[in-house]
């Protein structure tokens, strides 16, 4: 999924993480992790992806971090995580609940649905600074994010499904 690459965004690390299995592969693809690929396949691959825009996404994703990444795997506690896809959304949600809350700190979960495609993409990377730009200047953002949730909601016409986790 092309969009999984920039979709768990945590204000404070400003860190990227992926679900996907099909990202990560690509991804092991365009760091090197495949090792030799045949000039055939790779032009193929090429002009596959570059029409479709997929390419060009993966080549500015791959400029943004060193390698993919699991969230499930990462230790790092997060202010806020958004996702755009309701399935990763519940991933996130039901590997939170799974963790350890020894820790009694909170963390919003956001998702907003985006079309997996190269123009709802850009929109939505959009829409998610103006969301991670609005909760960056709160004064508390436990207390300011429903009122930015429905901000953002009437702004775009769009419902955000939220909710707390604890670490």
């Amino acid at each position: 999924m092309i969009l999984q690459w920039f979709c768990h965004v945590s204000i404070l690390n400003e860190r990227y993480f992926n679900f996907s299995h099909l990202a990560k592969l690509t991804g092991e693809f365009l760091w090197g992790g495949f090792g030799v690929v045949s000039s055939c396949y790779l032009n193929s691959l090429t002009f596959r992806y570059t029409r479709n825009g997929m390419l060009n996404m993966l080549d500015r994703n791959r400029r943004i971090k060193d390698h993919p990444e699991r969230f499930q795997e990462s230790n790092i506690v997060f202010d806020l995580v958004i996702t755009c896809e309701e399935r990763i959304y519940d991933h996130v949600v039901e590997d939170m609940e799974r963790r350890s809350s020894a820790l009694a700190r909170p963390t919003h979960i956001l998702n907003i649905d985006i079309a997996d495609n190269h123009e709802d993409a850009m929109l939505g990377a959009i829409l998610i600074c103006e969301i991670c730009e609005m909760l960056r200047d709160s004064d508390d953002l436990d207390d300011d994010i429903e009122r930015v949730i429905q901000e953002i909601e009437a702004e775009n016409d769009r419902s955000l499904l939220h909710t707390v986790a604890f670490y």
